[in-house]
């Protein structure tokens, strides 16, 4: 990366989590439910009183957004806002996966168009990027990891150079706690899978 593209990646990242954090501080007081369930979860980790794997009364959800919400509440104490921290700052480093795998598919212009639309977006959108509701913006940032990891794989492989192990590491990682968060994961890796199949183009991957 050139200086002038690291400036303008930290800049949009700036901006997305200026915008997150804004509009946690304005919905700290929402009654939703599924908010309500991530704040007592946030609580009883930030207190050392539970460590739930999953969401309670939810086992198909792991317990991944409660978990940095936590931190937060441990850090700045309880609240409603700390507690919308957790989801506001994991939504605003999606910017990041997502302005590599731009950039990796079309070049810095594509990369830096595609991080500048995430970074703020529709209120809705932001909304669902700084309130705790299920690990929306989490899932999100893994689908984004699990896909630029696979077209990194899927570069190595198509142009007969031996794939990182380091790379398939990171993607058994990154499927595994996307699929730990939620299975919403699932259309990433089946892309993800695709792509390889067509790069190794029948040969098995050999890691470097």
């Amino acid at each position: 990366m050139t200086r002038r593209e690291k400036i303008i990646l930290s800049v949009l990242v700036l901006v997305a989590l200026a915008a997150r954090i804004f509009f946690a501080w304005q919905g700290q007081w929402s009654t939703d439910p599924d908010r309500g369930i991530v704040s007592l979860m946030a609580l009883h980790m930030a207190e050392g009183r539970a460590f739930p794997i999953f969401y309670y009364g939810q086992p198909y959800m792991g317990s991944v957004e409660p978990a940095v919400s936590a931190l937060f509440v441990r850090l700045f104490g309880a609240s409603g806002f700390t507690v919308c921290l957790g989801t506001a700052v994991s939504a605003a480093l999606l910017v990041i996966p997502l302005y590599f795998l731009g950039r990796r598919l079309g070049g810095p212009a594509a990369g830096t168009l595609a991080a500048a639309f995430l970074a703020l977006g529709p209120d809705t959108f932001l909304a669902y990027m700084s309130s705790p509701r299920g690990g929306y913006a989490l899932i999100m940032l893994f689908n984004m990891l699990v896909l630029l990891v696979a077209a990194r794989l899927a570069e190595a492989a198509w142009q007969g150079e031996p794939t990182r192990r380091r790379d398939w590491m990171a993607m058994g990682l990154t499927g595994g706690l996307g699929w730990w968060i939620g299975p919403m994961v699932l259309p990433a890796l089946g892309a993800a899978a695709l792509v390889l199949l067509v790069a190794l183009r029948g040969r098995i991957a050999k890691a470097g």
